[in-house]
């Protein structure tokens, strides 16, 4: 797992064989403190699918968002998150640009 700062955003990337404590494989999460929000990019725990899922804490709070997605919205989630990395973190752009090679080719999930 690595992770860098944006302002209030911490933009963790993991390696795609990392479960949760639910058995779902994240991927990207990027965590915001104040008010605290998650969001969250992975791979579900069949391994069958693709998710994003929105938490926001606060005035929302417990407001819990988990949706299947299909690979061009994963992929894209994956791209941006390159470029951000890109600008504040060049060192994890290859983790980014891994993952999404892996989707490209059929390896994940």
């Amino acid at each position: 797992m690595e992770y860098f700062w944006i302002g209030g955003w911490q933009h963790i990337i993991f390696g795609e064989l990392t479960p949760d404590s639910e058995g779902n494989r994240p991927i990207i999460r990027q965590l915001c403190f104040g008010p605290l929000e998650t969001r969250e990019y992975g791979i579900t725990a069949e391994n069958a699918f693709y998710y994003k899922e929105h938490i926001i804490e606060g005035i929302g709070a417990g407001e819990k968002i988990f949706e299947i997605i299909d690979v061009s919205e994963f992929s894209a989630a994956l791209d941006r998150e390159a470029a951000i990395c890109q600008k504040y973190a060049p060192h994890l752009v290859k983790y980014s640009l891994d993952i999404r090679e892996k989707v490209r080719k059929g390896e994940l999930p």
